[in-house]
């Protein structure tokens, strides 16, 4: 069986450019640092091989096992210098940190299939980990480029007075709906703080929104967490950006959860505009009666009646909604 394992692995990365691979990892480290491309290389190998044991193995017998294992570590030197890495991946990404700590020592203890076994599975669940807790971060205008960035992380990013431009680091769907209603929370409150100060006698609008606060069929208000994201309070504040650069896939609970969040802000007078939204996305929100259709088939974009807007740039958005105010 390892034979035929052995020949299909070969066969497969002969139409892939794949590594030439061998029956041992030190053969196959030994092949991979002498540059070999196909896999005539195992012909030689062979051929090298079966010479060492009918011509030098009678003299190489009386050495100890302890000469063996050297010539073998020399020949893996290649893995072990790649503990050098190490540094390098906790600097860049302490996820992939962590999958090579916790698949080398797999390996080493329970070997090697269970070993890259439970690496596997390690990668899965930060991918999992990652996707339930998205980053969530307010951006900023570089200068007077259209360019915009991370505030927390670029000291020269600057917010736009009464428009908050949010990024939302993963696709809306069932995973992290938690997070969608405790940043349309966040939101609200924040929102609502403004508006407690401003609002004249006799207006209703906070509670006629906060009449709208109704789950559906595909959402629940329990197990929320706090996102950390913060708005400036401002005697100005009258427009929410999403950057939706990030969102490839969405499902039904993705949507009203977006569809919850995009209503909650508008009900209270705040303006919201969807930039960078792919065209699958688009449709979809159309379909629940989200976005809007224009006469013309475009959706809308400068149409003062309507509550959510589309742009295809953060810096088209945010000079529509100074605009707006103008």
């Amino acid at each position: 069986m390892s034979f035929f394992a052995l020949g299909a692995s070969q066969i497969v990365c002969s139409f892939f450019q794949g590594h030439a691979c061998a029956g041992a990892l030190a053969r196959s480290s030994v092949k991979e640092s002498a540059g070999t491309k196909t896999q005539l290389s195992d012909f030689v190998s062979c051929a090298v091989l079966l010479l060492v044991l009918l011509v030098f193995g009678p003299y190489l017998a009386p050495l100890p096992k302890t000469c063996l294992a050297c010539i073998i570590i020399v020949n893996l030197r290649s893995l072990f210098l790649q503990f050098k890495q190490l540094p390098r991946l906790w600097k860049l990404s302490r996820f992939d940190f962590f999958i090579w700590i916790v698949t080398f020592l797999g390996t080493l203890l329970l070997g090697v299939d269970t070993g890259l076994f439970v690496g596997i599975v390690f990668l899965l669940s930060s991918v999992v980990l990652r996707i339930y807790h998205p980053d969530i971060s307010v951006h900023g205008q570089l200068g007077q480029t259209q360019i915009y960035r991370d505030v927390s992380k670029f000291q020269q990013a600057r917010k736009h007075r009464g428009i908050r431009i949010i990024r939302f680091s993963q696709s809306p769907f069932f995973a992290n709906k938690e997070t969608i209603q405790q940043l349309q929370e966040d939101l609200v409150t924040e929102i609502k703080a403004f508006q407690h100060e401003v609002q004249p006698p006799g207006d209703d609008r906070n509670n006629r929104a906060d009449s709208l606060m109704k789950t559906t069929g595909f959402m629940e208000e329990n197990g929320v967490q706090h996102v950390g994201v913060q708005l400036d309070v401002c005697p100005q504040f009258h427009s929410v950006i999403f950057d939706c650069a990030a969102w490839s896939i969405i499902d039904i609970v993705g949507m009203e959860a977006v569809k919850q969040l995009c209503t909650q802000i508008t009900a209270r007078g705040v303006g919201v505009y969807l930039v960078n939204l792919d065209t699958k996305m688009v449709n979809k929100f159309v379909q629940i009666e989200l976005i809007k259709w224009k006469e013309d088939g475009d959706t809308t974009t400068d149409d003062a009646t309507a509550s959510v807007k589309v742009y295809p740039s953060i810096h088209l958005a945010v000079n529509a909604a100074s605009a707006s105010t103008s």
